[in-house]
């Protein structure tokens, strides 16, 4: 799972909101298709110090959109970015010290750079770490700190990470195995566009009592996400 967590990023994914004008108008390029003229603007303002556009030029170096795939060029600038304590920055830091992309495969130094994420307020390296938690992998194996993280990311609207909280508690990893916990968490995912969610809680509105559904499916029509301070 952590696999194809870590290896689905998108270039906005986890991108905070910027004032920068260049960054705007690469953003507006890329979505276009145009890399070209996105690597424009992008360069424009990483070489400003623009971490935003640091991190996003980054993105294009690891995918190849619009430039040669240049690791090295995108580990630059990504700890370019860190610097300055961009999460997205140290999140695809992770990502690259998980996969051993453009580094040695270190999975100690992605739970740091996770972590250090995590702190700035970014919600995806909470459920990539609670994996590396889930699974023992750079840290010691923990399914409480596993399930603490992801209900961190699920509180503030990862809607995997409410998928995999309905997955916890059905099987009791790391919190109390309850079904209808469960079925609250997996019912809210598929309202919030998870499509695997929806055979899950079709299979476990046939075995729940009618209450417990009603009483789960009434919970998540309320939920809203937790503040950032939180």
């Amino acid at each position: 799972m952590i696999g194809r967590l870590l290896g689905a990023v998108t270039l906005s994914l986890g991108i905070v909101a910027t004032a920068s004008a260049d960054v705007a108008d690469g953003e507006r390029a890329y979505r276009l298709g145009d890399y070209g003229e996105a690597v424009k603007h992008f360069s424009a303002a990483a070489d400003a110090g623009d971490p935003d556009a640091r991190t996003r030029l980054a993105i294009m170096y690891l995918r190849g959109d619009g430039v040669d795939k240049d690791s090295a060029r995108a580990l630059s600038l990504l700890e370019a970015a860190a610097a300055d304590d961009h999460p997205p920055a140290e999140y695809n830091l992770g990502r690259m010290y998980y996969g051993g992309v453009g580094v040695e495969r270190d999975p100690k130094a992605a739970a740091r750079w996770f972590e250090r994420a995590i702190d700035h307020g970014d919600v995806l390296s909470a459920m990539a770490l609670s994996l590396l938690y889930y699974d023992g992998t750079g840290v010691e194996k923990d399914l409480v700190k596993a399930a603490d993280l992801t209900r961190h990311a699920a509180d503030r609207g990862l809607a995997e990470a409410q998928y995999q909280m309905g997955v916890f508690h059905l099987r009791g990893d790391g919190v109390a195995q309850d079904k209808g916990e469960a079925y609250y968490w997996f019912y809210l995912a598929w309202q919030r566009g998870v499509v695997k969610a929806e055979a899950v809680v079709l299979r476990m509105a046939d075995e729940l009592p009618a209450d417990v559904i009603t009483a789960a499916e009434d919970k998540a029509s309320q939920w809203e996400p937790a503040k950032a301070a939180d």
